[in-house]
């Protein structure tokens, strides 16, 4: 570990694996880990160390894993192949307060190393025990700048001296060549086509995330916090640890009222007029190729995602500015969604011979996008989270289901419709 000890900044595509979660609930275990510290860590980073009087390039990737337990860090040389490589867990011990991390690296048993740290405001000092004395690790946040700076020192005759230092900032990538847009009405409704969002994001394509209302309105007991601005902004900031779980850029928060959408008004039309403005500003700002949003269904009837995917389609039927063509409301395929228990959620079904586009995402989609739906504490207790991800794979499967708002039929009858 000490050759490269500085690595240790890791953060995430979390491997939240559905099993994992069952199997901590029926054995007791403890659950996931909730840390906004750990998620600022999230994405992929380019790495800047000094070292020996040198200065080298690295690169890391990090993900929650262990049913969201641990960071895990991938951290690589700019050889190809790599001539070093380390992997890094970082948790957390409830019971003594503090900070765990874990190396293991290309140098073998010799350097591996479990540090404990604990934090004072935006650093977290690991100390890893040597035979020749202890080893520091110390990690900064730096908002201001977005970065993290990681300093190694070995600690000598009560002093500590410098080994080397890492600067991470965000991974540079190359400019995507597609961009997609999900417009959906509240902070967690994104979390029906997480996996997708989550796939397109790792294959390349920049991905959108427009909110439309503050959710302010969506008070749960659990979260003790009352229907208002401070539930806003709680609801605000799980929206952003949300899109840093799904890897796709910071959400775009309208901030219209929560469950206000559809008042009575005069005149009638104003309040929908405004949202209509809003989101072709969005359409002309982000230019996407592609969009996604709710279908008239709304998910489970709300009146608010019916009103927003009402304001999506209009826009794209009218070819307003920016707007694409490919327009797709998501679906549950009638023959995989069980029937709802008293109290649950009334998902409506769709016909899977309308939803012909079928998005297949891999394993670390589907942990994303579980990971993304952690982050709505407000909305959502752990035992909650089981059964709902429970439902999500038995319904999904490894694909997204959507319907294209737009069918292929042509003809001058109407009763004679397309073939499916």
């Amino acid at each position: 570990m000490r050759p490269l000890a500085g690595a240790v900044v890791a953060s995430a595509v979390l491997a939240l694996v559905l099993s994992a979660l069952a199997g901590a609930q029926e054995t007791g275990r403890p659950g996931p880990l909730s840390d906004p510290f750990l998620d600022r860590l999230v994405g992929r980073w380019d790495v800047t160390r000094r070292i020996r009087g040198t200065t080298v390039k690295n690169t890391a990737q990090a993900q929650w894993v262990l049913g969201h337990r641990f960071v895990e860090l991938h951290l690589k040389d700019a050889a190809d192949p790599p001539q070093y490589e380390a992997l890094v867990r970082i948790g957390f011990d409830a019971s003594t307060g503090r900070y765990v991390a874990h190396w293991t690296d290309t140098f073998g048993g010799q350097y591996s190393a479990i540090g404990y740290g604990q934090r004072q405001d935006d650093s977290i000092d690991f100390v890893f025990g040597y035979a020749d004395g202890p080893f520091h690790n110390t990690f900064t946040w730096r908002p201001a700048d977005g970065m993290w700076r990681s300093l190694m020192e070995a600690e000598t005759g009560g002093g500590r001296r410098f080994f080397a230092e890492d600067v991470y900032r965000r991974g540079a990538t190359a400019a995507p060549s597609r961009t997609l847009l999900a417009v959906f009405a509240h902070p967690d409704d994104e979390g029906l086509v997480g996996p997708l969002l989550a796939a397109y994001a790792r294959r390349g394509v920049r991905v959108r995330l427009a909110i439309v209302t503050d959710g302010a309105q969506g008070a749960r007991p659990h979260a003790g916090i009352a229907a208002g601005p401070a539930l806003a902004a709680a609801r605000a900031e799980e929206a952003r640890c949300a899109c840093r779980a799904l890897g796709i850029d910071a959400p775009l928060l309208l901030g219209f009222g929560d469950g206000e959408l559809g008042r009575a008004a005069r005149p009638s039309w104003a309040p929908l007029a405004d949202v209509e403005r809003a989101i072709a500003k969005v359409f002309e700002e982000v230019r996407p190729d592609a969009v996604v949003t709710f279908g008239p269904e709304g998910g489970y009837g709300h009146p608010d995602h019916r009103l927003v995917g009402a304001v999506v389609t209009q826009l794209v039927q009218k070819a307003a500015d920016g707007a694409p063509a490919a327009l797709f409301y998501p679906g549950l395929p009638g023959d995989h969604l069980p029937r709802p228990a008293e109290g649950q959620l009334p998902w409506s079904a769709t016909d899977p011979r309308f939803l012909t586009v079928r998005v297949p995402f891999e394993a670390a989609d589907s942990a994303a996008a579980r990971a993304a739906l952690a982050c709505h504490k407000t909305q959502f207790t752990p035992d909650e989270l089981v059964p709902l991800a429970r439902m999500m794979e038995q319904v999904l499967g490894v694909r997204v289901w959507l319907r294209p708002w737009f069918g292929d039929a042509r003809g001058d009858d109407l009763f004679a419709p397309p073939t499916y």
